[in-house]
């Protein structure tokens, strides 16, 4: 329930002099609003994934071995939603075998999208291992159970990649899709499951589609992911690594919810909520009702009914102390194993060049933490190859957008053989446009 705080404030948005009535107004407008975005996004699933046999594991599960592709399919042109996926790149989706945190066999499953023609004649396709932002804890929210593939527009992420001729191979990461747990954030899984998934890949295309050579690049919780690959293919390489992009990365979560509250800046309170939930799944131990509040758990709840799209509007306006009655769970020792286990903290040496990107304008994953983690690593591995760009003003969404022009211009420099020196650089992208507007307002 509301503080009396709260249904005051309540009675005076909506205009109704008993606190009380206006809770009961509130709520209603409340539920219609949910059940709208969860309709919305129901429309964009291609199916149940836990009734739909794409996703479901064989009997024999166990026999196949992590890289194994357990069956491919084509998604049909008339399933996708063409208003986001453009007309002529083709879709599968793939269910195979990858490792869990434990290193233990888990199903995963992930699409595939690719081009419409090469972009040399008779030359394979240069891959790119697309790794997704945060779309929700559980099953129903794989990328590759949603008509628009997840990403809402159709020059963003994948698409563009497509559309410049990459072969796209994307992970939903084990337990979205697949029938298994999915632990929210865990860099380590993340990238097997990436590993794994070009792995299959490779065994299910004939091998003068694909490139051998391959390059990573993930945004947000995908972002955290592209760099954990780097880390991996250090001990456990597939071969053909040239390089990751990590765009506006969730290095660190609860880090990042740490310094959000300190300095009253934290946002986007469901990536807080995902967080505990995910750990108590993990360790039993944990009771979650201890920290979350009546109405935190409530909507929690709530947002566990549906995916991403639908929890923003179930947290919407909320903060973390309208969620949470006790903040110590941030700083338990099991909190803090998870995050020693999972989270990137610079301090693990990469395999090939990254190019780090990051909006200055960040509500969701601090400047703060990023630059942390960049000048931790920079430290301690003077032969890295890092690049930082840091883009004036840019939030989360809009840097995987304005900085195509930089991470696709590296790309490729990746594949031409193009070399990095070692060592650490920054820059700041100079934006053109209050140069323009000066120029325009000054002039006679």
């Amino acid at each position: 329930m509301f503080l009396l705080s709260n249904l005051a404030y309540l009675a005076l948005v909506i205009g109704v002099l008993d606190p009380c009535i206006a809770y009961e107004k509130f709520a209603e407008q409340f539920q219609k609003l949910y059940e709208a975005a969860h309709a919305k996004e129901a429309a964009n699933w291609l199916g149940n994934v836990s009734t739909d046999p794409f996703y479901q594991s064989p009997p024999n599960i166990s026999a196949y071995a992590p890289g194994q592709a357990v069956r491919l399919e084509s998604v049909p042109q008339q399933a996708l939603n063409h208003d986001i996926v453009p007309i002529g790149l083709s879709v599968y989706r793939m269910l195979y075998q990858s490792l869990d945190l434990e290193d233990k066999p888990v199903p995963a499953s992930a699409y595939i999208l690719l081009p419409y023609a090469r972009s040399q004649p008779h030359a394979p396709l240069r891959v790119i291992v697309w790794t997704h932002g945060t779309s929700g804890i559980e099953r129903q929210c794989a990328p590759s159970n949603q008509r628009n593939l997840y990403y809402q527009y159709g020059h963003n992420g994948p698409f563009a990649m497509a559309l410049r001729g990459y072969a796209v191979v994307a992970p939903d990461y084990a337990g979205l899709g697949s029938d298994t747990q999915f632990n929210y954030l865990a860099s380590p899984s993340h990238a097997a499951d990436s590993a794994f998934s070009l792995i299959a890949a490779r065994h299910v295309f004939p091998g003068h589609l694909l490139t051998y050579e391959w390059v990573a690049v993930g945004h947000s919780e995908g972002g955290l992911t592209a760099w954990a690959i780097n880390e991996r293919e250090v001990t456990q390489p597939i071969g053909g690594f040239l390089g990751s992009v990590a765009l506006a990365p969730a290095l660190q979560n609860l880090h990042i919810i740490r310094h959000g509250i300190e300095g009253d800046k934290l946002r986007d309170v469901l990536y807080s909520s995902y967080q505990l939930v995910v750990i108590a799944r993990l360790d039993k131990s944990v009771d979650v009702m201890q920290y979350f509040s009546d109405l935190g758990w409530e909507r929690t709840q709530l947002a566990a009914t549906a995916c991403y799209d639908t929890a923003v509007v179930v947290f919407a306006n909320l903060t973390f102390w309208d969620i949470f009655k006790d903040p110590t769970w941030l700083n338990s020792p099991w909190a803090l194993a998870w995050e020693e286990r999972t989270a990137v903290s610079g301090e693990r040496p990469l395999a090939q060049p990254l190019l780090l990107v990051e909006g200055l304008g960040e509500t969701a994953v601090f400047p703060a933490t990023t630059e942390a983690v960049f000048a931790h690593h920079c430290e301690a591995h003077r032969d890295t190859r890092v690049h930082l760009s840091r883009y004036p003003e840019m939030d989360h969404k809009p840097i995987s957008f304005v900085s195509q022009l930089e991470y696709f211009r590296w790309i490729d420099d990746r594949f031409n053989g193009v070399q990095v020196p070692y060592g650490c650089t920054n820059a700041t992208i100079d934006n053109i446009t209050p140069e323009l507007l000066k120029e325009h307002t000054d002039s006679p």
